[in-house]
């Protein structure tokens, strides 16, 4: 099964009953060490929810003679609306944020990596490197021409994978991987925003979010920078989603777009003197924030959108617009995330997506004062298969993330297939000795103005306290 490998969220669910929007999907009939757990629970997202049956089963990552796998506790998702997208190849997801906004908040089911961590002593470290659309060279454009890869680690970091310098920023909160934003800026052009203020928005690295997402005033600041040094002619709706830009597969005019530039507060690893403040700063390559608009193509030639949006929130979300092109180590244990140039190849062109610093701010300030070790890394255009690799004492286990797109490789169940398919698999519904989760006998808790609503008959949870922002998948 393909599943959506998603940083801003903790549950485990894959699809355990026929969809028309799915290829495929976990027979869970099939299974001789499938357990069901008879507690039913919904997740409801931005977009979308799911109903789930809270079952077991043997969850395995790498070859089975090295024990990378565990007995885990996951989703069975047996009704859906809007959470499957069509002529996607992905059948689940897997959340691999903290346990604190797992679902349901008073009876959370534990997240599979904790899980996978606690049954075989794993290292609490894993690494996503994503790779970006790779559009062939082909004489006319079709969508199904873009693959989109990756590589993840479970367990330790591949340094194959990636060029130095390797930066890494404080965890500063264990919910979703928060850490703190000290600066951005486009072309060189600081946007004038003080580390206070960039502090009251709560900033997370996100890999289930598409676009690099900024609450109003600082969308706003980007637009009109963006629209200064842009020397390409582009539609008024193009910085708003409502147009895209199309150029010919091999005549793209990257070098009209400016550089976006991402500035995160540094690790005392990385410093010379602890007391000092400093930051590390990642380029972000046209390529990377103009989003390639799939099933839209003019005369056979690809379209781009703009990948930086408004959050319609108080959260900032570092998504794969920012994560792309950069190896991103979540290191756990030491409560820190890594940025490193990878070596992956982003389209048909030369990306150079690079890392700068360390670079020296004033006291309780985000002005950068001086910088070491300035020289951009450019990344290194290579191919990495799948394989295993053990580093000192411990596994790391490296997992492709591939994802093809196009019509034609979509298979549609026939009705009378489905009808028969949907009969054998109402041995999932939940039944009259099923545990439907229920909160427990004590005051609701204070509104926020936004009262949940509920998931079909089955109970619907909103996220944990402390007022997640609208960042948050699982609201």
């Amino acid at each position: 099964l393909g599943v959506i490998v998603d940083t801003g969220s903790s549950n485990f669910a894959v699809a355990a009953t026929p969809n028309l929007a799915l290829k495929r999907y976990f027979e869970f009939q099939s299974s001789s060490t499938f357990v069901n757990l008879q507690r039913t629970f919904s997740v409801r997202y931005a977009k979308g929810y799911w109903d789930g049956q809270l079952a077991s089963d043997i969850f395995r990552i790498g070859s089975a003679s090295l024990k990378g796998s565990a007995r885990v506790q996951f989703a069975a998702i047996f009704k859906s609306n809007q959470f499957f997208v069509p002529y996607s190849h992905w059948q689940g997801i897997l959340g691999m944020a903290y346990p604190s906004i797992a679902m349901p908040p008073y009876r959370p089911v534990q997240p599979v990596f904790n899980q996978f961590v606690s049954e075989t002593g794993l290292p609490d470290i894993f690494t996503l490197t994503l790779c970006g659309p790779i559009i062939k060279h082909t004489q006319h454009f079709q969508i199904h021409d873009v693959n989109v890869g990756g590589m993840m680690t479970f367990g330790g970091i591949d340094h194959s994978l990636f060029s130095p310098p390797l930066f890494y920023t404080p965890i500063i909160k264990k919910w979703y991987y928060q850490v703190q934003l000290t600066g951005l800026a486009i072309a060189g052009r600081s946007l004038g925003f003080s580390c206070q203020e960039y502090d009251q928005y709560r900033t997370i690295v996100d890999s289930g979010t598409t676009a690099f997402r900024l609450p109003d005033p600082i969308f706003n600041r980007i637009v009109l920078f963006a629209r200064q040094m842009t020397k390409v002619t582009v539609p008024n709706g193009f910085w708003e989603g409502r147009e895209a830009l199309c150029w010919e597969a091999n005549n793209a005019q990257w070098d009209g777009f400016p550089y976006l530039e991402v500035s995160l507060n540094l690790d005392d690893v990385n410093k010379t003197n602890p007391d000092q403040d400093a930051q590390f700063t990642l380029m972000i390559a046209p390529q990377q924030y103009l989003r390639l608009a799939e099933h839209v193509t003019v005369h056979n030639s690809p379209c781009y959108g703009f990948g930086i949006s408004r959050s319609q929130g108080n959260g900032i979300i570092l998504g794969d617009v920012v994560m792309e092109g950069f190896t991103v180590i979540f290191d756990r244990a030491n409560s820190r995330i890594g940025f490193a140039a990878s070596k992956c190849a982003t389209q048909n062109y030369q990306v150079k997506p690079l890392v700068l610093g360390p670079q020296l701010r004033g006291n309780n300030s985000c002005d950068v004062t001086g910088a070491q070790n300035g020289s951009p890394v450019a990344i290194i255009i290579g191919s990495v298969g799948a394989a295993l690799f053990v580093i000192g004492f411990f596994m790391v286990m490296v997992v492709h993330l591939k994802v093809q797109s196009g019509r034609n490789d979509m298979r549609y169940v026939d009705p009378q297939e489905y009808r028969q398919q949907m009969q054998e698999a109402k041995l999932l519904q939940p039944t009259s000795s099923s545990h439907y989760d229920s909160p427990p006998s004590r005051p609701p808790p204070p509104s926020h103005g936004c009262e949940p609503q509920g998931a079909g008959p089955y109970p619907y949870y909103q996220a944990p306290s402390d007022d997640p922002p609208e960042y948050a998948e699982t609201q």
